[in-house]
C-alpha cells in the first residue's frame, strides 16, 4: 500500500507521539521491574534469615533434649561430687515430705468419711 505525502506526514506525527508514549511505558516498566526485583531480593534474604533462625532453634532444642536425656539417665546413679549428693538428698527429702503430706491427707479424708 502506497501512502500519499499527506498521509505519510500524518503518520509520522502519530508515530512520534506513539514512540514517546512507548518509551515512557518502557521506562516505567523498567523501574517497576527493578523495584520488584529488589523486593524479591529482600524477601529472599528474609526467608534465608528465617530458615537460619528455625535451624538454630531446632539445634538448641536438640541440645537441650540431649542434656535432659543425660540428666535423666543419671537419676539414681551415685553422685559424682559432694555438692551433687547434697542436691539429690535434698530432692529425696522433699519428695519424702510431699509423700508424707499426701498420705496424711488421704488418711484424714478416709477417717472423716468413715466416722
Amino acid at each position: 500500500m502506497t501512502l500519499t505525502r499527506t498521509q505519510i506526514h500524518e503518520r509520522l506525527g502519530c508515530l512520534s507521539g506513539e514512540l514517546k508514549a512507548a518509551r515512557e511505558l518502557e521506562d516505567e516498566c523498567a523501574r517497576d521491574l527493578a523495584a520488584k526485583e529488589h523486593t524479591v531480593t529482600l524477601a529472599h534474604q528474609a526467608w534465608e534469615k528465617a530458615q537460619a533462625n528455625v535451624k538454630a532453634k531446632m539445634d538448641e532444642r536438640f541440645d537441650l533434649a540431649e542434656q535432659y536425656r543425660r540428666v535423666a539417665i543419671q537419676v539414681g546413679d551415685a553422685p559424682v561430687a559432694e555438692e551433687g549428693f547434697g542436691q539429690i538428698e535434698g530432692a529425696e527429702s522433699f519428695a519424702d515430705t510431699m509423700l508424707d503430706n499426701a498420705n496424711q491427707r488421704v488418711n484424714g479424708a478416709f477417717e472423716r468419711a468413715t466416722n
